[in-house]
């Protein structure tokens, strides 16, 4: 294209771009044409806010913080449920002195743990497994383990 018909296209560009422009002032009311029109006319009365509504605030679930003790204690029964471990009258080992650390947790009792499951300490299992509504058989497995977990932790 040449240099004139560029020129020609940029000032029409610009021809109508002040025809909108001005044709846009002119739709623009003056402050004082503004208020003239508004002075008959009373303003209408603002609406009252709502008061907000108090919402009471839920109250904290109380945390129950474990001791050290009853830490390792969970951790280790869930040691127990991880390896599927059961335990019966006649079985003997560290294992065995895990339940026995909890049931003297649990009657607040401070037996001597000997990691023999003997005929002692499967009869406070079963008491336990009573106390708990579930099979009380004496013998301890992963159920066992979890409500022992859950006495704890409550």
């Amino acid at each position: 294209m040449n240099s004139f018909a560029i020129n020609f296209l940029v000032f029409l560009f610009v021809v109508a771009l002040g025809t909108l422009g001005w044709f846009g002032l002119q739709q623009l009311e003056t402050g004082e044409e503004y208020v003239v029109l508004d002075q008959g006319e009373e303003l209408p009365e603002p609406e009252p806010e709502p008061e907000p509504v108090a919402t009471p605030e839920p109250e904290p679930e109380p945390v129950n913080q474990l001791t050290a003790d009853e830490q390792k204690l969970v951790a280790d029964l869930q040691g127990l449920i991880e390896e599927v471990v059961v335990m019966k009258e006649g079985s003997s080992g560290t294992r065995v002195g895990v339940v026995q650390r909890f049931l003297n947790l649990y009657l607040d009792r401070s037996d001597r743990v000997d990691n023999a499951y003997g005929s002692g300490t499967a009869a406070r299992v079963r008491d336990f497994q009573k106390d708990q509504g579930i099979t009380a058989d004496g013998q301890t497995g992963p159920n066992t383990y979890r409500k022992m977990i859950e006495v704890i932790e409550s």
